[in-house]
C-alpha cells in the first residue's frame, strides 16, 4: 500500500473506517460474489424472474443465490459496475428473459390441447363442445405476458399506434366502402 493511501486511511475516523468496510461488502459482512451474481443472471436467461430465485423456488437456489438485498446493492454499486459491468449484464439477461416470455406466448397460442371437450349424447354419439374456460384462460395468460413485456421493454414490445416516419404523427387507418359510381370526396 502506498504512503498516500496509508495516510488517507489513517485520517479516517473509526466510524468512517467501519462504514468503508461495510460499504465494500454487502452490508452484512459478506463480500461481493461474482458466482452468486452470475447464478441469478443464468436463471434469468432460463426465463425465471430474479424474485423467484431469491424466494428459493428451486432447491439449488438457497446455496447458489445471494440474498435479494445483496444482489440489488451490488447492482447499484458504481465501483462494482465499473469493474464487472453488472448493470449491462442484468439488462441483457432481462432482455433474454423477455424473448423467452415472447416465445411462451406463441406456444400458448399454438397449443389447442383442452380447447375442446368430448361428451357423449343420449344416443351414444360423440359431441365436441368448446371449452370456453380453457380458451379464456389461455387468452388471459397471453394478455398478461403482453402487458408485462410492454412494461419491461416498451420500445420493443408495447402496443403503440403506427407513426408516420417523416412527420412523426400518429396515423389512423380508416376503411371506407365506396359504391362503384361514387368518387372519393363526393
Amino acid at each position: 500500500m502506498g504512503q498516500d493511501a496509508r495516510s488517507n486511511i489513517e485520517d479516517l475516523s473509526r466510524t468512517q473506517l467501519v462504514e468503508l468496510v461495510i460499504d465494500l461488502r454487502d452490508g452484512k459482512g459478506r463480500s461481493f460474489d461474482i458466482d452468486k451474481f452470475d447464478y441469478v443472471i443464468e436463471q434469468m436467461y432460463e426465463g425465471r424472474s430474479a424474485r423467484s430465485v431469491f424466494k428459493h423456488e428451486e432447491p439449488s437456489d438457497a446455496a447458489l443465490a445471494p440474498a435479494e438485498r445483496s444482489f440489488y446493492k451490488w447492482l447499484s454499486d458504481s465501483r462494482l459496475n465499473a469493474t464487472h459491468d453488472l448493470a449491462n449484464r442484468y439488462d441483457t439477461a432481462q432482455l433474454g428473459r423477455s424473448y423467452r416470455i415472447f416465445d411462451e406466448m406463441l406456444e400458448i397460442a399454438d397449443d389447442g390441447t383442452n380447447d375442446w371437450m368430448e361428451s357423449v349424447d343420449g344416443a351414444g354419439g360423440v359431441l365436441y363442445k368448446l371449452n370456453g374456460e380453457h380458451v379464456q384462460r389461455s387468452r388471459l395468460r397471453i394478455d398478461t405476458r403482453k402487458w408485462v413485456l410492454g412494461r419491461m421493454h416498451p420500445k420493443k414490445f408495447a402496443d403503440r399506434p403506427e407513426k408516420h416516419e417523416e412527420t412523426g404523427r400518429t396515423r389512423e387507418i380508416v376503411e371506407v366502402e365506396l359504391h362503384p359510381d361514387q368518387r372519393p370526396g363526393e
